[in-house]
């Protein structure tokens, strides 16, 4: 679905007709542009001309401009001929000819044309009265924000007009479309409202609050969206079905590359599939797939996905709600070049009640029915998957046969949808449900948006309950719920109408969790119940649950994979599953990181980046010659035994948002790479974050569809122990890339498309607009300081340190000084003590003890301690506190851990802390004899 920028007021307000039932038609007085680019100066302007001659009411004049446009595929203009025929203004009235145009205009993504189509689809004007391709229309139109739109949908989920009635969801949509005061969405909520439960309503605000984001952030999934109905009578003449989406390079796309300036993606290859499938009378899906590689890449696929298993699981990775069985295996077959696929899924069919079930088929195109052997109905696809972010595409024949006794075989290519009658005709016994429950260990809270959007990030699951009947006698209206401690309300219930015996059901948990999650800075257990009802075969009700504990990160940790060790294959993508969530961490809408780049393209000289590759490197060069100037540098992790990683993406990783690395001047490579793609993006150039073994960096797209990668590594240790130049740290970056792409263990995050998808950063603080002159942050890339001795060596290996860990060692006392949130300056009392330890690194035993006024003119004691561990970088030595306990008069209390840097300045320890409960502190210590 396109989403388009207004480009002219097109005044719609001309006298439009009264649907109907609930939906009133509103005066349209906004209109989006095409995504196609104009190429004729002359239809803009006949265009602008149309409108006026419609404004004076000359319907004829507006038609005879308008017209030429409409043909030529303007959409705008096609939208106006198509309401012009619509309501006889100029022309004769023609509901069929507004019918083709309100198409036309549609198939473009203009979104008054979707909302009018809609309109005429509800009103049964110039087509069948169709409410179910009316509510899809609304729902297109819905998903840019539009207030008509959201109202619309709205009313078509509160009614079930087109839509399972459904007033939760219908007073979300209304509640979005309420917040731009559309008057009739707030009479339709005034009717609605009291209809609803407390827990109803608060439901349908947080999907509602849930929605918002997505539509800002263009979140919804197009693939997940309806199409736009095209009538028989334009089969021909209508083609695409779906909308154009914007276009942008797609990964893996074969683009050319200038020296130094990008590198090559992969060229997709085309592998032949086949699958003979059976559907069993209990919705379980058993056959056979075959993936016939080229003889050319064969040994290279095998060589990047060693284990076939890996085919396997992900056949079923978008659907969590399907299990694979124990029994089903995949095997490489070299005499043919392909890998064979022994399938068995559990869940496939979902079983709908009263002898309906269905199956929903991705990336498979109905083809036909065929009648098999012994009469079973036998259903034949086309299977094609073309996934931009791989460079595989599969293609070929999919045959499934249905369950004996199926009959009404039904496809709807409209949500990809494949039903059948099948009663159950088996015994009458008592059925007895097997129940496992799963729960993720870890929850990351910076995420908690993206837990939600079960559709775009089906694997982020974070409970599942597996029920199996293994009776003899169908149990029915199984009812099953979640619900994630004081993090999320009850779950709406998720409801299996008949469980047969021999049947498995899954239900899922993608909660939509609570804002206040985001707030939490350590790691917190929480309780995950699971809760289900269902009733036997003699009418018995019977109700159970289960739950687990699960461990809910502090919103700066984030863990690389979030596969089990029995569902990883150990694959490089495996161990990093996660990498998409890194978007989290690249903070968009920061007005701190925007105007930190602002202040990078003002010193660049103000040069539109998006237009030019040469505009664009002059901006890149410039947010890296930025950061010189402000001595940014590079810190290793701490206590790493191979100092040649940047990270290890086996632990949680504790992670900086772009804000706090401009405050701190100092990150991690993986810290750098998120900032570096931020202030590219607040300049418009798009970003991605490269992952390769123990590294991570940017990879910037130009203008051209080059790329440009950075080593934001060569910061190194700053203006003091040296830095690299720009042009450096691009050549090493595209040595780097080519290696790692050529071994296979090279991962790109389009920072965008994940953006897109609904990974978005949680709610940061508001800070004061002069933060970064506070911060004391240099706003011109002209470094300050000494020159540097020599260019450090960016990569993953630190730069040589020309001070040794022994520098540090040993007991230090002196003068802590912090500065209070009231702006009153403390100074206290603290020791230090630094021994070796581990792996060339050391540790170090933190304590103080201040007293302070409270704010009832009386004073407390705080007393603070914290170890440390750490290892000399650039002359300097990095620490990190793995445990830290206060005290406020005797009562101890634990507390968020904080990293410092130490340097050694005429026999003094200087040290610069980063608190973790926000803030900063500096000390200066002596030796201890």
């Amino acid at each position: 679905m396109n989403r388009h920028l207004p480009k002219i007021a097109t005044l719609l307000l001309l006298a439009l007709s009264v649907l109907p039932a609930s939906i009133c038609a509103a005066p349209r007085a906004k209109s989006h542009a095409a995504a196609v680019q104009i190429e004729a100066q002359e239809a803009e302007a006949l265009i602008a001309q149309g409108l006026a001659a419609m404004r004076k009411q000359d319907y004829a004049e507006a038609m005879r401009i308008l017209l030429p446009a409409a043909q030529q595929g303007f959409a705008e203009a096609q939208c106006l001929v198509a309401l012009m025929h619509q309501k006889g203004y100029g022309t004769p009235q023609n509901p069929k000819e507004a019918v083709r145009w309100y198409t036309l205009s549609s198939l473009q993504g203009w979104i008054d044309a979707l909302f009018m189509l809609g309109q005429m689809y509800y009103q049964g004007e110039g087509e069948p009265k169709d409410l179910t391709k009316a509510a899809d229309l609304f729902l297109l139109t819905a998903i840019t924000g539009d207030a008509d739109g959201l109202w619309a949908i709205g009313v078509c989920f509160a009614a079930g007009e087109g839509r399972k009635q459904d007033p939760v969801e219908g007073g979300a949509w209304l509640l979005l479309a309420a917040n731009q005061n559309h008057p009739n969405a707030k009479e339709e909520l005034e009717k609605l409202r009291p209809t609803m439960s407390e827990q109803e309503w608060r439901a349908a605000q947080e999907i509602a609050e849930h929605f918002g984001g997505l539509i800002v952030n263009d979140g919804f999934d197009p693939a997940k969206m309806p199409v736009v109905p095209v009538p028989p009578f334009m089969a021909e003449e209508a083609q695409p079905r779906t909308p154009p989406r914007l276009t942008r390079p797609q990964q893996g796309q074969q683009r050319e590359s200038s020296p130094g300036q990008g590198v090559p993606g992969q060229q997709a290859f085309v592998a032949q599939v086949e699958v003979d499938g059976e559907l069993m009378a209990t919705g379980d899906l058993r056959g056979r797939m075959q993936i016939q590689f080229p003889s050319e890449v064969y040994e290279a696929f095998k060589q990047q996905i060693s284990d076939p298993r890996t085919l396997l699981r992900d056949m079923v990775s978008s659907r969590c709600d399907r299990e694979i069985a124990p029994d089903a295996s995949a095997r490489y077959d070299d005499a043919s070049s392909s890998a064979i696929i022994d399938i068995h899924f559990f869940g496939f069919g979902r079983n709908l009640g009263g002898g309906l079930w269905e199956w929903v088929l991705e990336d498979q195109a109905f083809v036909g029915l065929a009648e098999g052997e012994n009469g079973r109905p036998r259903a034949r696809f086309e299977f094609k998957v073309a996934d931009p972010d791989e460079p595989m595409v599969l293609q070929g024949p999919a045959d499934y046969t249905l369950p004996a006794g199926a009959s009404q075989v039904r496809w709807s290519a409209e949500d990809s949808r494949l039903s059948f009658h099948l009663p159950y005709a088996g015994p009458r016994g008592n059925g007895r449900l097997r129940t496992r429950f799963a729960a993720r260990g870890r929850l990351m809270s910076c995420l908690y948006k993206v837990y939600g959007l079960e559709t775009a990030f089906a694997a982020q699951w974070v409970g599942k309950a597996v029920f199996h009947n293994d009776g003899d006698g169908p149990i029915t209206d199984l009812r099953v719920r979640f619900k994630l401690g004081n993090y999320s309300e009850l779950d709406l219930w998720q409801k299996f109408p008949e469980v047969v015996p021999g049947q498995t059901v899954v239900a899922v948990y993608h909660p939509v969790l609570n804002k206040s999650i985001a707030e939490l800075t350590s790691t917190t257990p929480a309780n995950l119940l699971c809760e289900w009802q269902y009733t036997d075969s003699e009418g018995k009700e019977h109700e159970d649950s289960d739950g687990g504990r699960i461990s809910i990160l502090g919103r700066s940790q984030f863990v690389f994979s979030n596969l089990t060790e029995e569902e990883s294959m150990g694959t490089f993508e495996d161990v990093n599953s996660n990498s998409e969530l890194i978007a989290a961490w690249v903070s968009r809408d920061d007005p701190v990181v925007k105007q930190f780049a602002a202040a990078a393209n003002k010193a660049a000289g103000g040069e539109g980046a998006p237009y030019s590759d040469e505009a664009a490197m002059k901006v890149l060069r410039a947010i890296y010659e930025i950061w010189q100037a402000n001595n940014f540098t590079y810190q290793g992790p701490v206590g790493f035994a191979d100092e040649s990683m940047s990270f290890d993406n086996k632990i949680v990783q504790s992670m900086k948002f772009p804000r706090d690395v401009i405050r701190d001047r100092s990150a991690t490579c993986i810290e750098l790479a998120c900032l570096y793609c931020a202030m590219a993006e607040a300049v418009g150039l798009e970003s991605n974050l490269v992952l390769i073994p123990g590294h991570a960096y940017p990879l910037i797209e130009l203008p051209s569809g080059n790329y440009c990668p950075v080593e934001c590594t060569g910061v190194g240790g700053g203006q003091r122990y040296g830095t690299a130049s720009f042009d450096q740290v691009v050549q090493i970056a595209t040595e780097n890339t080519k290696k790692a792409m050529e071994s296979g263990a090279f991962l790109a995050v389009n920072i965008r498309a994940a953006w897109l998808k609904g990974v978005s950063n949680p709610e940061l603080e508001q800070l004061p607009p002069d933060i970064l002159q506070r911060w004391t942050v240099v706003l011109d890339s002209t470094p300050s300081g000494p020159s540097p001795s020599g260019p450090a060596q960016p990569g993953p290996t630190p730069p040589p340190a020309p001070a040794s860990a022994n520098s540090f060692l040993g007991s230090w006392s002196g003068q802590a000084e912090q500065r209070l949130p009231t702006g009153e300056m403390i100074r206290w009392p603290m020791t230090f003590s630094i021994t070796p330890g581990t792996a060339g690194g050391v540790q170090g035993e933190f304590y103080g003890k201040a007293t302070v006024r409270n704010q009832w003119g009386g004073t407390q004691v705080y007393e603070v301690w914290e170890s440390f561990q750490g290892q000399v970088q650039g002359g300097q030595l990095a620490m990190r506190g793995t445990s830290k306990t206060n005290a406020v008069d005797g009562m101890r209390y634990s507390s968020p851990t904080d990293s410092m840097t130490l340097s050694i300045q005429s026999g003094t320890l200087v040290a610069d802390v980063q608190l973790g409960e926000g803030g900063t502190l500096t000390f200066q210590a002596q030796r201890q004899r």
